[in-house]
């Protein structure tokens, strides 16, 4: 009887991460979960949106009870003090968590052994990035009871919800990016300068999506003027894409560069190029938009994001002398 009860016992169920996940995924998935920076932010995320749900209940339906100017029952009934909560909470303060996700690889020797160990640069920076997007969308997820809530009372759109739900994802993962590549500074006024300049950014791109997002509901005016919302929308929001997704990716290179063993001769400190990209892109971004009287706009920000994803490369000894002998280029990869 004892041994059909062992076998039988809840431990057998469970199974641990797969093996074809990356090694660093697995471990930052299992520090993250139980970090008490995730688990607080959670828990304040839940109450704030239930809190913004009951006011924003009480604002639209309160009639005479609740006196408010037109501009109160415009927000609310618009992005409203729910989503208002959300992008504070799930964009900017949960990926504060990763503060300090690059220190210990860039002053001790831990970065060095897992490069030893075959980990590449890129498995490390992608690795703690995703997992601290991971448990942002996880944050997202848990709202959806919130979000059903909202559309049962009335007065809010369905694809408005879902895009501020994708811009939420965005800035997300575009500030997780940041905040990671920025841990790897030593200097704490660096960091924390800026991560603010970023956020700052990245701020003034959330509300310019809430602008387009209301938009949406002033597009059936005539068919003409319907499909140049609908076409100048899908434009703005092509550029808002991969603006995020530029800085997600710088994020991940800075992240990178702090990793970095060793330094050509004549070769660029590429911590420092990388950080001034970070602080000079809204300047580069502005200057590409006029330049090109706004129709290339987003063909300035898509180049932006392949020149800073093959920045950097890695150069191996080994692989570029063997290359040399055949003839052509190499000794790049990671």
């Amino acid at each position: 009887m004892s041994s059909a009860a062992d076998s039988s016992s809840p431990a057998e169920g469970l199974r641990d991460f797969s093996d074809s996940l990356s090694p660093m995924l697995v471990r930052e998935l299992r520090q993250g979960l139980r970090a008490k920076l995730f688990v607080l932010p959670f828990l304040v995320l839940q109450l704030a949106a239930a809190g913004a749900v009951a006011l924003e209940y009480l604002v639209l339906r309160g009639g005479e009870t609740v006196r408010t100017g037109e501009w109160w029952r415009d927000f609310s009934g618009g992005p409203g003090l729910f989503w208002l909560a959300v992008y504070t909470v799930t964009g900017f303060v949960m990926p504060l968590r990763g503060l300090d996700a690059m220190r210990e690889e860039a002053d001790s020797t831990s970065g060095e052994l897992l490069m030893i160990a075959g980990v590449s640069r890129w498995s490390v920076a992608r690795g703690k990035w995703f997992v601290q997007w991971l448990l942002c969308l996880l944050s997202l997820v848990s709202l959806m009871p919130h979000m059903i809530v909202r559309y049962f009372f009335g007065g809010v759109e369905l694809l408005e919800s879902l895009l501020s739900l994708l811009s939420v994802a965005g800035v997300s993962a575009a500030f997780s990016g940041v905040v990671i590549g920025a841990s790897g500074h030593r200097g704490v006024v660096t960091r924390f300068a800026l991560i603010a300049w970023c956020g700052l950014v990245l701020a003034g791109v959330c509300i310019v999506t809430e602008g387009i997002i209301a938009l949406i509901a002033f597009g059936g005016a005539g068919l003409s003027r319907a499909m140049w919302l609908w076409i100048s929308i899908a434009y703005i929001s092509t550029y808002i894409i991969a603006l995020h997704a530029l800085y997600a990716v710088a994020g991940m290179q800075l992240a990178r560069a702090h990793l970095k063993p060793y330094l050509l001769p004549n070769e660029a400190d590429p911590v420092k190029t990388v950080t001034r990209l970070l602080v000079f892109y809204p300047f580069l971004l502005i200057a590409g938009a006029f330049a090109t009287c706004g129709y290339g706009a987003v063909f300035v920000v898509i180049i932006l994001v392949g020149m800073i994803v093959y920045y950097d490369p890695s150069w191996k000894p080994a692989a570029s002398l063997a290359a040399r002998r055949e003839g052509r280029p190499g000794g790049v990869s990671d």
